[in-house]
């Protein structure tokens, strides 16, 4: 593994595990003060949370319910479909 790719945009307690891999964590704008205080090797984004600051989906883990959210204000962070897509297009052509 080279890197672990964290997303967590729902709460601000979920942050990654302790590791030593290079860290991207794609989350919550509370979960920003506990990725600074872990290593240099973490790169914090703030992205909103479904539902609050972005439309989304919920899907239940107990069956087959989904749940569409609406946005209800605007927090001016990207989504994390935007992060993600903003990633996909810097890498260089044909990685994977």
């Amino acid at each position: 593994v080279d890197a672990l790719l964290w997303i967590s945009s729902f709460e601000a307690e979920a942050a990654p595990p302790p590791n030593s891999l290079p860290t991207v964590v794609l989350g919550h704008p509370g979960l920003a003060a506990r990725c600074r205080r872990s290593d240099a090797q973490t790169v914090f984004i703030p992205v909103a949370t479904p539902g609050i600051g972005e439309p989304g989906h919920l899907f239940r883990t107990d069956g087959t319910v989904l749940m569409p959210l609406d946005a209800a204000l605007d927090s001016g962070l990207p989504s994390v479909a935007q992060v993600v897509s903003c990633i996909e297009r810097s890498l260089p052509k044909g990685a994977s």
